[in-house]
């Protein structure tokens, strides 16, 4: 979105020669700044942050996570813009509270997936969508106690 000028005016901060590209990463630490004692050299994480479309990006503590074992790195730089927007939309706007139900619509996408996972994990209920057989048997698969319905198709007369 940046890169074809989508972003509204002052989404992404200024910089030199022009926008940064890339908004997640993920890699081996190979340096840590004074007074970091949460993350160390060697250490795998994914970020968050401006520019990470690079060979070496520098974020603060707060905006990494480990790699969990056995995830690769292409994997793991996936997960902070589907998390932030989760633990953004759902706790912070929705205060979705445990005993509550959630509906997702699209569950088995990024944001769907990282949705139906926190939720779980705070105690809530899930309704989910998906439009296709293969997304709805993932579904099944990942989340066997979600409630999940068809999405809504399209009238063929438009």
């Amino acid at each position: 979105m940046l890169a074809a000028g989508m972003l509204p005016p002052g989404a992404e901060p200024p910089m030199p020669g022009g926008p940064a590209l890339g908004l997640e990463c993920a890699g081996d630490v190979v340096a840590v700044g004074p007074g970091v004692t949460e993350l160390a050299p060697g250490d795998r994480v994914f970020a968050f942050g401006h520019g990470t479309l690079a060979s070496h990006v520098r974020v603060r503590t707060e905006q990494t996570g480990r790699i969990p074992d056995g995830m690769g790195y292409g994997e793991a730089a996936t997960l902070p813009v589907v998390y932030l927007t989760v633990q953004y939309s759902l706790e912070d706007l929705a205060r979705l509270a445990p005993g509550e139900t959630l509906l997702v619509h699209g569950g088995a996408g990024g944001v769907g997936l990282a949705a139906l996972r926190y939720a779980r994990d705070l105690g809530a209920s899930v309704i989910a969508t998906a439009g296709t057989p293969a997304k709805r048997d993932l579904l099944r698969a990942i989340a066997p106690n979600t409630s999940w319905t068809p999405a809504a198709s399209p009238s063929p007369t438009g």
